[in-house]
């Protein structure tokens, strides 16, 4: 399931208007039920919507979790998931402009030059972004951007590697896992709650 799909499952649609629409002195223990499960599962989307961090680049970065980041997420981190899957790289190949392979490096290459391979092992300990002339093919390490901040506060559409993309997924899906089940579980502190008071009381963590 997609991170999108998963917090869709797990958070109902707020009321047109958001916490505005919602009235503030609830007459009975059902009604501040109701307002206190609305206000938690707002908090929980504007936790999910402030992003996470990830280290996939080798120190914290925030990333964006908007629900058009998460399908962008979702997406990079599909492609790179192929990518580290893709067939290795075999001396002599033919292979079309496009091909992915996974060098003896353990790295993924895309081809950008078709054409066919060498039959001598190459050199594949490129920077990111750099090429390996392979016969007459042309291969490029595999990458893709993320937009991100990092600790001085600057945003970038930062280039990730294919293991890179997969780690800030799986960190992804990790920070906004925790918010859902947080938000769970203050959830069912508030169905058991047995006065409105008690209700009131159960409310998102500021910090």
């Amino acid at each position: 399931m997609s991170l999108t799909s998963q917090i869709a499952s797990a958070l109902p649609t707020l009321v047109p208007g958001g916490i505005s629409s919602l009235s503030p002195a609830a007459g009975s223990l059902e009604q501040a039920q109701a307002v206190q499960t609305d206000l938690l599962n707002f908090a929980c989307r504007s936790a999910i919507a402030a992003g996470f961090y990830s280290s996939a680049l080798g120190t914290p970065n925030l990333y964006p979790a908007s629900s058009t980041d998460q399908m962008n997420l979702n997406m990079r981190m599909n492609a790179a998931n192929a990518a580290l899957i893709a067939i290795p790289w075999v001396p002599g190949a033919t292979r079309t402009k496009g091909t992915v392979v996974m060098a003896p490096t353990k790295q993924a290459f895309i081809c950008v030059k078709e054409g066919t391979s060498s039959a001598n092992p190459q050199n594949w300990d490129v920077t990111v972004g750099g090429v390996v002339d392979d016969g007459t093919c042309v291969w490029k390490t595999w990458t893709t951007h993320f937009k991100c901040q990092n600790a001085q506060g600057v945003w970038s559409n930062a280039v990730h590697t294919a293991t890179q993309a997969r780690q800030v997924g799986i960190d992804g899906e990790a920070a906004i896992s925790e918010i859902l089940k947080l938000n769970s579980d203050l959830q069912l502190q508030v169905q058991a709650a047995n006065s409105i008071e008690s209700v009131q009381a159960i409310t998102w963590p500021t910090s």
